[in-house]
C-alpha cells in the first residue's frame, strides 16, 4: 500500500482497524519513496447480530446491494455517518431504524438554528444541500402495515396511507412511495416466510 500510495499521490486512507497494525511499515514505504504518506482514518469492524465479525466466507453480513434492496441510499448513508470508530452492528434489522431515524432527521432539520443543523447527519450526507422529507408515514409503520396487510404491492399500502394523508401520492411524495415498495420487500423476505 505504502507504494501505491507514493505512486497516485493519496493523502488520505480509511481502512479498518484490523489493518491498522501494517500502518507505520506503509507509512516508512511511502516516505522512503520520496512521499508524504497519508492521513489515516482507522474505523472499527463491522458485527452481526450477535455481535462476531462480518466475514465474506461466513456469510454473516449483508451487501451494501442487500440493504439498496430494502431500504434508500441515503439511509445507509445514515447509518454509516453515526460514531464511525464504534463499531456497528450491521444485520437486516438495523435497516427500518435506520430509515427512520433518517427521516427524523430531515424533518428536524428546517427547524434548527444553524449549530444544529451543522451538527445534524443530514446536513453532511447532503453536503449542505438538505432535502425536505415527504415521509407522512414512518417506514415502521409501512412494515406494520405491509405484515397486518399481508401486501404484496406497494398499492395496498397507498390504500391505507391515502386514509391517513388524502393529499399524499407516490407523484408527490416520491420518498414515500419508495419507501412502500422497500417495506413490501422487506416484509415479503423477512417477515412473511
Amino acid at each position: 500500500f505504502g507504494a501505491r500510495w507514493a505512486a497516485l499521490g493519496v493523502d488520505f486512507e480509511m481502512y479498518g482497524k484490523d489493518h491498522s497494525t501494517n500502518t507505520p511499515i506503509y507509512d516508512s514505504i511511502c516516505r522512503a519513496l520520496g512521499e508524504r504518506a497519508p492521513e489515516h482514518f482507522t474505523y472499527e469492524l463491522f458485527l452481526d447480530d450477535k455481535g462476531q465479525k462480518i466475514s465474506k466466507s461466513s456469510g454473516n453480513g449483508i451487501s451494501i446491494d442487500e440493504w439498496l434492496t430494502y431500504a434508500s441510499t441515503e439511509s445507509l448513508s445514515y447509518f454509516m455517518y453515526g460514531k464511525p470508530k464504534t463499531a456497528k452492528r450491521l444485520y437486516f434489522d438495523v435497516i427500518p431504524r435506520a430509515m427512520d431515524e433518517y427521516h427524523q432527521q430531515l424533518q428536524a432539520y428546517p427547524g434548527q438554528d444553524l449549530t444544529q443543523q451543522l451538527a445534524n447527519p443530514v446536513f453532511h450526507i447532503h453536503n449542505g444541500d438538505v432535502p425536505v422529507s415527504n415521509m407522512v408515514v414512518s417506514f415502521s409503520m409501512l412494515l406494520n402495515l405491509a405484515s397486518v396487510a399481508s401486501a404484496h404491492d406497494k398499492d395496498v399500502l397507498w390504500g391505507f396511507i391515502r386514509n391517513y394523508a388524502p393529499e399524499a401520492s407516490p407523484e408527490t411524495h416520491p420518498d414515500l412511495d419508495a419507501a412502500a415498495g422497500y417495506a413490501v420487500k422487506y416484509y415479503e423476505d423477512f417477515v412473511a416466510p
